[in-house]
This record gives structure tokens, C-alpha cells and sequence, in this order.
């Protein structure tokens, strides 16, 4: 499933020119972390590095940020720009870029080959001599740009890589756990991290100590004290003792969530209990947590919701279903979208082009006329004033202003 800043469309006549005017600007990130919403899977690497300061040239429409009112607050100046992340924002202006706080002031002036949201305090950067480092809200170094590689902090430590092994640094610079791994994970999740060495997967805690021994097909975090792994072909569940609780029989898994792990086996997708027993008996072709206490199910191509009991909520009779933010969540029928609640009640019809998650108690939709926002009564907040426009985040929302 695609991340839930571009949701997939089967596009009608009526709304080609519409989406002709959308398609470039739907990758920028959204306030959270991009995790596609089925089945909640993440990629391993960054974004690529930009190219060359004189390979940018000036964007004729600026990005500009405005409040909850729809007015703009920050005057759209930058040809790129990010959303709000600890009061700071990443901006570009040509090929430098810099950070700018919620008064539209440039607090760290543009200066970096790359730049990117503030996490735990410090912005990550990069050098024109493709080094990365940190630097805090006023623009001091904070870690200097030593490295080939870095990552947001997360857990207080952050992955670097030195040559072509991975370590990770604490929030002074210092080497907390040597890089001595062909492969580590971009961010510490619950406390723990993946490795690798010779292509088989372990799991260390943010001292270093291997928690998993390195020996697995591949292994995921811990969440709610198992760590899925994968061993000769099969997934199974592992405890922080490194006990198989329930050993690797099935064909595909997914991470406990209040207590409950999506499995399959030759009879299709289920729900396991902690101790490996079924609560939901094999019969979806896919299912994945959906948040706030319920389940996605997808059978024959369609999409539905049940609860942790396997209780139907809503029928798979959904063209697509994504998962919950604020107790609403985007579906499609047929060509178009609209939202439901966590009983399955609609909030608004199949009406609009794209859909997407709320936050901070809007949702940003593509309607006929435009990008626009609604409330959670689906009654329009902002109406389609720009070109283009970013989820809430901090307060803010990214706007695009078409210059003529």
C-alpha cells in the first residue's frame, strides 16, 4: 500500500484536470512518519541526496504556510519547503537550504547541500562536501559533519555510516554502538534496532547488547515484548529472552497490537493471541492493524473492518480502505472517496478525488474545484485557494501559491 500522502485513484473523466494539476506535488512528507497505512511497512533509506546547488533553478510557484483559518501567516518565499517539526521547518530557497521557526523567520540561515526535520532537538544536515552532522534551533554545531552517512535520532541515538559499515552515535557524536554492521535499521523503534552481518538479521538495544542473536532471516522490533522473526521460510514469535513463544510456522506475519498478531497459513490471513491461538480463524487474503482497536481485512479484492474478536464492523464491500487517524479513516468506492468513523459510520460520501488521513482535525481532499479541508462533519474548513497543499503539522499547513 502506497504511503497516505498519495492514495491510489482509478480517475474519472471528470476529474482529469484536476489531477493533471496535483500530480507533481504529491510526494512531499506529511506530519508523520510515512509508514504505508496497510500492513504498516517502512523503507530503510533516506531520500536521495539533492543534486548539485547549480543543477536547482527557482520554482515559479512558492511554498507558504498558513493557520487553521486558511490565512497565510508565512508568506509563500520558498521554492521547497517542509512541514513543521519542534517549531522548526526545513525551507529551500534555489539549491541552499535552511530552517525557519513559526514567527517565518530564517532562525538558521541557508546554507546546506540538504536539510531535514528536527527530531529530539537537532536538525540533521549535510555539507557541500557530503559530510552530515547536527545542529541545534540556533544553527550551532552540535555533532560535526563528519559523517558519510546519519539519521534522525530517535531513542537518542542516531545510525551513521562510516565507510560501508553502520554504527550508531549518541547525542554528543560519540560512537555508542561501533559501526561494525553491513546493514542496521535507519531508526531505534521501542528500544531496538535490526543488524545485520552476512546477510542474517539480529537485534540489539540502544547499548549495543544483542538481544536476537544474529542469526535470522530476518527479525522486526519488539512491540508488546515479541519480536517477529523469520527462520527457514517461516515467521514465528520471539521474547526479549530470546525464547521462541510461538515458533516460526506461518507463511506471513505481522507485529502484535493490543494483543493481537495478523498470521497466515494455506487457508489464508488470521489473528493470533500471545500464546499463538487463533482468536480469528484463517479466511482473508490480507489483514493489518487498522488502529484504535480495529482490523482491515481485504477478501476477493474488496476491503472491510472487523474488530479484535473477528466481529464484522463492515462488510469487505470497499474498493480500498486505509487506516485510522483520529478515529476517521479514507475509503474508496468505485471512483472516489470519502471517510469513516471506527463503528463504520460514513461521515462523508464517495466524493472526492483523493483523500487523506486527518490531522490536528482537518483532512485535506481533492475536491472538483481544488484542494480543500474539511472538518470531521465533512463541512468545508478552507476552501481551494492554492495550488497545491500539506497536511496540519504544529498548527501549520504547507501551501503552494500559483504565480502568474
Amino acid at each position: 500500500m502506497p504511503p497516505d500522502y498519495l492514495l491510489p485513484l482509478r480517475p474519472a473523466a471528470v476529474w482529469a484536470a484536476c489531477l493533471a494539476i496535483l500530480v507533481a506535488g504529491l510526494s512531499l512528507t506529511s506530519c508523520r512518519s510515512d509508514a504505508a497505512d496497510k500492513g504498516t511497512r517502512t523503507g530503510d533509506a533516506d531520500p536521495a541526496i539533492p543534486p548539485a546547488e547549480e543543477d536547482f533553478e527557482e520554482s515559479r510557484h512558492k511554498w507558504g504556510y498558513i493557520d487553521r483559518s486558511g490565512r497565510v501567516v508565512i508568506k509563500a518565499a520558498y521554492d521547497e519547503a517542509r512541514s513543521f517539526s519542534e517549531g522548526m521547518a526545513v525551507v529551500r530557497k534555489k539549491g541552499r537550504w535552511g530552517y525557519i521557526n513559526r514567527s517565518g523567520e530564517l532562525a538558521i540561515p541557508l546554507q546546506f547541500q540538504a536539510a531535514w526535520s528536527f527530531s529530539e532537538g537537532l536538525g540533521r544536515v549535510m555539507t557541500y562536501e557530503d559530510k552530515a552532522g547536527f545542529v541545534n534551533a540556533r544553527g550551532e554545531w552540535v555533532i560535526q559533519p563528519i559523517w558519510d552517512e546519519a539519521g534522525d535520532f530517535h531513542n537518542s541515538r542516531s545510525r551513521v555510516r562510516s565507510e560501508h559499515l553502520y554504527g550508531y552515535i549518541d547525542k554528543k557524536g560519540q560512537l555508542a554502538i561501533p559501526a561494525e554492521y553491513e546493514e542496521a535499521a535507519p531508526a531505534f523503534c521501542n528500544g531496538y534496532a535490526k543488524v545485520s552481518r552476512r546477510e542474517q538479521y539480529g537485534l540489539i538495544d540502544t547499548a549495543g547488547a544483542v538481544v536476537l542473536p544474529i542469526l535470522f532471516e530476518n527479525v522486526f522490533p519488539f512491540a508488546e515484548g515479541l519480536a517477529r522473526v523469520k527462520q527457514d521460510g517461516l515467521y514465528g514469535f520471539f521474547s526479549t529472552e530470546g525464547k521462541a513463544v510461538i515458533p516460526p510456522q506461518f507463511l506471513s506475519a505481522g507485529d502484535f497490537a493490543e494483543g493481537r498478531a495478523p498470521v497466515q497459513n494455506d487457508w489464508g490471513y488470521g489473528l493470533i493471541d500471545t500464546k499463538g491461538r487463533f482468536v480469528v480463524e484463517p479466511q482473508y487474503d490480507y489483514i493489518w492493524y487498522a488502529n484504535e482497536g480495529r482490523w482491515g481485512i481485504e477478501l476477493n479484492g474488496l476491503f472491510g473492518m472487523i474488530d479484535e474478536t473477528g466481529d464484522i464492523i463492515l462488510p469487505p464491500e470497499l474498493d480500498q480502505l486505509y487506516s485510522f487517524a483520529e478515529s476517521m479513516a479514507p475509503y474508496q468506492l468505485g471512483d472516489f472517496w470519502g471517510y469513516i468513523d471506527i463503528d463504520g459510520n460514513i461521515l462523508s460520501p464517495p466524493q472526492y478525488a483523493l483523500a487523506w488521513s486527518f490531522r490536528e482535525g482537518l483532512a485535506r481532499v481533492a475536491a472538483y474545484q481544488g484542494i480543500i479541508f474539511i472538518n470531521r462533519n465533512g463541512e468545508e474548513t478552507i476552501g481551494p485557494k492554492f495550488l497545491d497543499a500539506r497536511d496540519f503539522c504544529e498548527g501549520l499547513a504547507l501551501i503552494q501559491i500559483k504565480r502568474f
